[in-house]
């Protein structure tokens, strides 16, 4: 089964993107959270809370990257994936973590949300991670009748 569409393209050029819109985000945090201490009174804290959801999300589009390498090979369903996206979920909840706490410190909206979507997204990754488990498990029931 050949899982190189347009889709498949596609999806791999955002998350290549996105990787390294990420990696330049986290370098250039000195210069534009000093922009953003100034004009939206934010303190230093911040930039604590900037650089762990930063290396955070770099992680995880990191693991969708090496998970989306499989794909053109046409078997996904390979346990190196269940620990991919086990390694994602536990990222997920580490940022809904890193958000919870700020929010504790300063509300706001925005960290709100996140902690909730960061929640919504570690469940979704463990999930679609026994979905997998059980994609490799029917695979090698139906490798072992042939």
């Amino acid at each position: 089964m050949n899982l190189n569409t347009f889709t498949n393209k596609l999806t791999k050029f955002v998350i290549e993107i996105l990787f390294f819109a990420c990696i330049i985000a986290i370098l250039t945090i000195p210069w534009w959270g000093n922009f953003a201490m100034f004009y939206f009174m934010i303190g230093k804290g911040m930039y604590v809370v900037l650089y762990l959801s930063g290396i955070s999300c770099l992680f995880i589009l990191w693991q969708v990257r090496l998970f989306f390498k499989t794909f053109p090979d046409g078997n996904p369903f390979e346990q190196k994936n269940v620990i991919r996206l086990r390694k994602c979920a536990i990222a997920c909840f580490i940022n809904a973590t890193i958000f919870i706490v700020k929010i504790l410190i300063v509300y706001t909206n925005a960290s709100f949300l996140l902690a909730i979507l960061f929640g919504l997204a570690g469940l979704a990754c463990l999930t679609i991670k026994d979905l997998f488990k059980q994609g490799i498990k029917h695979k090698q029931e139906n490798d072992l009748t042939i």
